[in-house]
């Protein structure tokens, strides 16, 4: 069961009538002056907010490039507006949806000011309720009721008007993770969360793992958090991976998964395979992942050199060693040889000596 709370900020306008029989004359003038306010405030508050459809192409053009391999269309006019109920009168609903069944609804703001600031929307399941603080029991006090709805969220597309877009996430239609993500961090997490989806969508990253192809999940900090990239990989680096003889033993901590791509699973049965150098060196390039084993100022490719640098030294000491070992060989091989003829000549004296002796 998911639940979803979106704070919408602090209620901007609030419109009081008052009313009074006997008041003295004072009163009256100030009941005129507060009417004539509150006009101006109302009449400020309907300021139109510009070309909604306009404004609705740019947000969905914006969400779409996170997910290119669906193929959207438009939603009709009257069942978008369905799902935004009694808002409809605040907001344009555009709805886009796949043949496939997945699908999304947008809320674009009519007027600089509706109803639904200063509220809190609460749901769970299919049920969304727009809820207001009781100030007497400290209780809330339901202004809306949505339905059908199972994710509602709101933000600023432009000029920090607030609650000035709304994604609605229709409960009979599949969820678009990737798109939701997009929207959630970059129109309801201020200047940094839509610094960050930019930044996402320049590294062609995503935010939810691809459906089909291999891909690394990559742990990384981002402003102080800990959060997970999912690097989507080609067959060619796939295979990179998986051939690679360069295992890469990661730290308690780390974490760098790799994963194959269903064609893969299904010719090898397997659901991913060892982090190796390429995977490593893709994580840093794509992610800026470091492993706790490597040292700060040590990227992987000085890394590698500084390897076949140690190989070559050690092949060096290899060779250095067997020569000595040839040598000793060949010197205990010379003493060896040495023994045996003073051995030889020896036994040559001592035959020689008893040959005398006989003719004698």
């Amino acid at each position: 069961m998911r639940k979803w709370i979106i704070n919408m900020g602090i209620l901007t306008g609030i419109w009081l009538t008052l009313a009074g029989c006997g008041a003295p004359k004072a009163q009256v003038i100030m009941e005129a002056e507060t009417a004539a306010a509150d006009r101006t405030e109302t009449q400020a508050g309907q300021e139109l907010l510009g070309d909604p459809k306009e404004r609705a192409e740019e947000t969905v053009s914006f969400l779409e490039q996170f997910e290119s391999s669906l193929s959207f269309r438009d939603m009709d006019r009257e069942r978008a507006a369905a799902y935004g109920g009694p808002l409809e009168d605040s907001y344009a609903f555009y709805g886009r949806e796949t043949e496939d069944g997945a699908g999304y609804v947008l809320g674009i703001k009519i007027r600089k000011e509706s109803l639904l600031d200063g509220l809190t929307v609460y749901g769970e399941d299919d049920h969304m309720e727009a809820v207001i603080q009781n100030d007497q029991d400290g209780g809330y006090d339901t202004v809306y009721e949505l339905d059908g709805i199972s994710v509602f969220l709101s933000g600023s597309s432009q000029n920090g008007v607030l609650n000035e877009v709304l994604y609605l996430q229709p409960e009979d239609l599949e969820t678009p993770e990737e798109l939701l993500n997009a929207f959630d961090l970059g129109y309801c997490h201020g200047a940094a969360g839509a610094a960050y989806v930019r930044d996402v969508l320049e590294r062609q990253v995503r935010f939810t793992p691809p459906d089909t192809e291999a891909y690394l999940a990559v742990e990384v900090e981002r402003d102080g958090e800990l959060c997970t990239e999912y690097v989507p990989l080609t067959r060619e680096e796939e295979r990179e991976i998986l051939d690679s003889k360069e295992p890469v033993p990661l730290e308690d901590g780390d974490r760098l998964e790799f994963f194959v791509s269903q064609e893969t699973y299904e010719e090898q049965d397997i659901d991913g395979g060892a982090v190796t150098a390429p995977a490593l060196r893709i994580a840093e390039e794509r992610c800026g992942f470091r492993p706790s084993y490597i040292e700060p100022d040590m990227d992987i490719e000085k890394k590698e050199e500084t390897r076949e640098e140690a190989e070559k030294e050690n092949e060096g000491e290899d060779g250095e060693e067997t020569g000595e070992e040839n040598e000793e060989a060949r010197e205990e091989a010379g003493e060896e040889s040495e023994e045996a003829r003073e051995e030889a000549g020896e036994r040559a004296r001592e035959a020689m000596e008893n040959g005398e002796a006989d003719g004698d």
